[in-house]
Formats: C-alpha cells, structure tokens, sequence
C-alpha cells in the first residue's frame, strides 16, 4: 500500500535538458511533489512499480523507436502500472500522438517548446492529475472496503466521510443518472448534492459536448473501456458553463456497471491555456523579433521574425547566447548597463547596432524585461524592432531641412540683396517692365524665405512628444495668435462659441493655429474678419473654419493621407496642422460643402 505521508512523486523519464528542465520546474511549482527523474531504460520502468509515483512524464516519437522512447516503452510503462496517470512529453503534432494517447490512455499531452509558459502548464497539468489520482485511490479503497448497501449505490457513511473530506468533486453514475454526488463535486455545479442525485447527466452537460460524453459513458457500461479521462464543458444549475475534467471507472454492481469517478473544476485552467495560445500566436506573427533566454542568457525561444531580421534561423539560436548578434559597435559601458538594468528587474529600452547572419549591420530599436516567476528573475524576453530604414528617412529629412534652412537661405538672403539693387536701378532708369520684374524676383524670395520659416516649424513639430502637456485655453489662444497673422484693413475675428475652451497641448499648438488662421482669412469675404466656431464635447474640443474651394484644394492630400503628382500641397502650411493636430492626440477633418468647406479640428478636452 501507498503510505499516506509521503510525497506524491512524478517520475520524469529521460535525461536530456529538457526534460531535466521541465522536471525542477513543475518541482518548484508544487512543493507537495517529489520528482523523480530517469533515463529511458529498465530503470525507469523499474523506478514506476513504486507506489508512490502517481504520474509519469513520458517522452514520445515515432521515428526513433530504437531510444526506446516510443509505444514500446509505454507498452512496458502500462503493463507494470496500469492506473498510473501518463503525460506524453514531445515534440510530436496532436494528429501523431493520437493511437498512442488511445491505445495507453494517456491523460495529457505537452509540447516541449524550451520556454516558462510552457513549464507552468506543464505543471498544472501535473498538478491536477495528481490530485485527480489521490481521488481515485480514495474511491478504489472505498470500493474495495465498504460493502454495497442495497445492490445498487455505494452509500455508506464511512465512505461518504471520506469523499466529503477530498479535494475533487466524487461521483456514481447508475443509468446514465446521478446516484451519489459528493458535496465538493455539487459545489462545482453550484447546486446541492440532493438536487443533483437522481438527474441525469446530460443534464449538467453543455450541448455540444453531450455526445461525446455519451459516448464515454456507453464504452465504460459496455464493458469496452475500463477507463476514461477527458474534459467538456459542463453546466451549473445556474446556467453558468465551466470546464471540467473527469476521469472514472467503470464498477461491477449485482450484474452491472456503476461508473465511479472524481471530477476537477478546470474553468480557470483552460482560460489561462486558451490565454498562452492566443499570446503565442500573437508573438508567432508579430513583426518585431522576439526571443526570449534563461536566466543565464541562453536562447530558449525566437519568433520567425527574429529569423526575417537577424538572418539566423530559430533552429540555430536555441542555445546558443545573443552575443552572436554582435555587430562590435557598441561599446562595453552599454552592455554593463544593459545587463546592470536587467539583473535589477527593471525594463531595458535603447537603441542598438547589430549584425545579421549575413555580415551586415542593422538599426534596432530594442526593449529587454525580466520574465518573474513569483517574486524571482527566471529569464529575459527581448523585443528588437529593425529602424535601419526609418533612420535613413530621418537623416534625410534632416539634411532637407538643413539645405532649406541654412543653404537656400543663405542663397536667398544673395538673391533678394541682388534683386533690390537691381530693383533700385532700373526703377531709376524708368524701365517699369524691368522693375515688376525685378518685383517679382522679390516675392519669390520672401515666399521662399517664408518655406523656410515653415520648415523649421516643421522640425520644431516632428521632435519627440513632450512628457508634460498643460492645460492651453484654446479661445485665449487663438486670440494671441490672430494678432500675429492679421493683415491692415481686415476684420477683427470673430469667434463662436464658449468663453474658455481647455485642452491638453504644448508649444506646438500656436504653430498650428496660425497656419489655420492665415488659411481662414485667405477664404474671407470682403476683407471681413473670419468666423471660427468653438464647440465642447465631455471629451473633445471643436473647432471648425470655412474655406474657400481655392484654399480647400491644398488639404486635399491630408484628407488622402499622401501626395501625388497631381494632388500635392503649394508648402508645408496643411501637412504642420495635420502633424501638430495628430501629434495632441486629436484628428483633421474636412467637409465639402457648397463653393466652400468646413475644416474641423478636434482636440482631446482638458479639466479648466
């Protein structure tokens, strides 16, 4: 017999690094558990007649029969211990597995993908089977002592103390019907043990699962299949579904079969698995490369975009350590604060010059965070994002606006110099014609020279977001700003709408607006001053201009998104608000209406 105070034990069989791996960890996960491990050989099967070993974590293949670590060793493994509880360890797809998982009763199956996510699964997949398996050997002694009190149930108070007392939910089915529920299991129906006694089954089943069940129930009556687990998704009395996972036998009871089993609530456990399926999809087909290492920087797992950017495949980096990413370009005292940072426990974001398999350098942006197993670093998950070409474009934009700032300027500031000689000569020679010539050297010169002002408004608006935005009266603002644009001989403006209008913004905002308000008094009547009507939100701010179809063709291609030949902006003035807008978190609309459209611009609301 099992003495009772010992530690259940879980026997690994195998000695590779894996399965070493996986066996310390489902040990530190379940401190009542002693884990055991063995090579695949005699003395593992040897190792298993011990009673105490309650589950076996088993390799698989089915291409290297000769390791022994196949349907021949489950053979032997089932022969030696038929009830004890088996989890196939293998790299094998579900599709392979199957007739072993069939033909060995097999309770689980578990990959043995090299990372955390996989180990704590792995664990509580253990953890319920050990559990499920002290239900079993509390009903089998209950079985074998306590005799039937009428031929038909298993009533007895004996063993209903020692039910009542265990961790899973006990059950007797006779006639495809409740015949006895323990409190625990009727506590996983939300319901009571007398409501459940005498219903049948299918009553506590969800519908999609019902023939399936059924089918488990008639193998087991019919004397076919001794024993069955399995999981399906049942019903509360309340009508609530959870996920349960039951394992039963079938008992000679005066001529037939009663079917006694325990039952576990796995609600929770199948939403976190459904949950690392999902996240690893996600990182499966995320366009950064992610990989993730132990705590001593061994590679356990990469995405197939580190393979896309890095150039080396996921197969060749599994053990090894990122160094081999190393392109030589930076220096010592970013490693040291790299790994400082790290080992610390906290999250690690800068850039980074690496080399791909092929010799090349790329640009990255990299976060590095420690992955926590409870209060403990157990490893890193990297996130690399390739900017080699998003850095080109920056440069390339800084040396555009270099060239208009400084070059063309410089060149201009020659050019319009010239231009009012030029001017001044002609003008005293009366050659009118070639004064308006020389006149209209000068208004190109001011419009280029004003390009230039906006291009350097538009290096102010691309520079990284402030942390820290204030809270900007966008009414006191556009007044502020009116005084900087207005012309001699128009209008004051005229503004519709609430006496204060807050918003979150920074210095950026007055940029924008002033570009709005020369667009607004382009589109005025008669010189008259232009109307902008103010509108609150509970959680925007409106503001909204009307434009003359001339004015209205240059924000056509911030209404597409880009440029064309054929559809461009005359300057930089639509594409500042645009950015500024965007930037503040809010958007740029643009409404066609009748010879004229209305330009809206919402911005996120403050508290005034």
């Amino acid at each position: 017999m099992n003495d009772p105070d010992r530690d259940s034990v879980v026997l690994f069989v195998g000695d590779d690094a894996r399965t070493v791996r996986a066996g310390r960890a489902v040990e530190r996960a379940l401190p009542g558990v002693s884990v055991s491990t063995r090579e695949v050989n005699a003395a593992a099967l040897s190792a298993v007649e011990d009673d105490a070993v309650v589950c076996v974590v088993a390799p698989w293949t089915d291409t290297d029969e000769a390791s022994g670590s196949g349907d021949s060793f489950l053979a032997a493994l089932r022969a030696r211990r038929p009830s004890v509880s088996i989890v196939l360890f293998t790299d094998a797809d579900l599709a392979a597995v199957s007739e072993a998982v069939a033909a060995y009763d097999v309770a689980d199956v578990r990959p043995r993908t090299p990372d955390a996510l996989a180990d704590e699964l792995l664990a509580r997949s253990v953890d319920a089977l050990v559990d499920g398996n002290r239900g079993v050997e509390a009903r089998n002694r209950a079985t074998e002592r306590v005799p039937l009190d009428d031929g038909n149930t298993l009533h007895s108070r004996w063993y209903q103390r020692l039910v009542e007392q265990n961790i899973v939910g006990i059950y007797v089915i006779e006639d495809r019907a409740f015949s006895y529920v323990s409190p625990r299991l009727a506590d996983v129906f939300r319901t009571t043990p007398a409501a459940m006694e005498g219903r049948p089954v299918m009553s506590f089943v969800a519908p999609e699962d019902r023939s399936r069940v059924r089918r488990y129930l008639e193998v087991r009556e019919q004397g076919h299949r001794e024993r069955a687990h399995y999981v399906f998704s049942g019903l509360c009395a309340d009508g609530t579904r959870i996920e349960v996972e039951t394992s039963g036998s079938g008992v000679r009871v005066d001529g037939g079969v009663a079917i006694v089993g325990v039952l576990l609530d796995v609600t929770e456990r199948e939403r976190r698995e459904r949950e690392v399926r999902h996240l690893s999809r996600a990182v499966e087909h995320a366009a950064p490369a992610i990989y993730v290492t132990d705590v001593t920087g061994t590679i356990t797992y990469a995405n197939p975009s580190f393979e896309r950017i890095t150039g080396h495949s996921v197969a060749e980096v599994i053990g090894e350590k990122p160094v081999l990413l190393n392109s030589g370009r930076m220096s010592d005292a970013y490693y040291d604060e790299m790994y400082r940072t790290i080992n610390g426990g906290e999250v690690w974001r800068e850039a980074i010059v690496d080399r791909r398999a092929n010799g090349e350098l790329y640009h990255a942006r990299q976060t590095i965070a420690p992955i926590y197993d409870e209060d403990r670093v157990d490893g890193f998950v990297a996130i690399q994002e390739d900017v080699t070409d998003e850095r080109i474009q920056q440069q390339v934009l800084q040396v555009l606006h270099r060239v208009l700032r400084h070059n063309l300027r410089n060149e201009l500031n020659v050019i319009a110099g010239h231009a009012d000689e030029l001017c001044r000569r002609l003008s005293e020679r009366g050659d009118d014609r070639g004064v308006a010539s020389a006149e209209a050297i000068q208004r190109a010169t001011t419009e280029l020279h004003d390009l230039s002002d906006r291009a350097t408004d538009a290096e102010f608006t691309l520079e990284p977001a402030e942390a820290d935005r204030w809270v900007v009266d966008l009414r006191e603002l556009l007044d502020q700003q009116w005084t900087r644009v207005v012309d001699d001989g128009v209008h004051g403006l005229d503004v519709d709408g609430p006496d204060t209008a807050p918003v979150a913004a920074d210095a950026t905002l007055a940029v924008a607006l002033r570009e709005l308000l020369d667009a607004a008094v382009s589109s005025a009547d008669d010189r008259a001053g232009p109307t902008v009507t103010i509108r609150n939100t509970e959680d925007e701010v409106e503001l909204r201009f009307r434009l003359e179809e001339t004015v209205t063709n240059e924000w056509t291609p911030v209404r597409t998104g880009r440029e064309t030949p054929l559809e461009h902006a005359s300057g930089l003035n639509t594409w500042l608000v645009e950015w500024v807008v965007t930037r503040l978190g809010g958007d740029v609309q643009l409404a066609d209406g009748d010879g004229a459209s209305m330009l809206t611009v919402r911005l996120p609301a403050a508290d005034g």
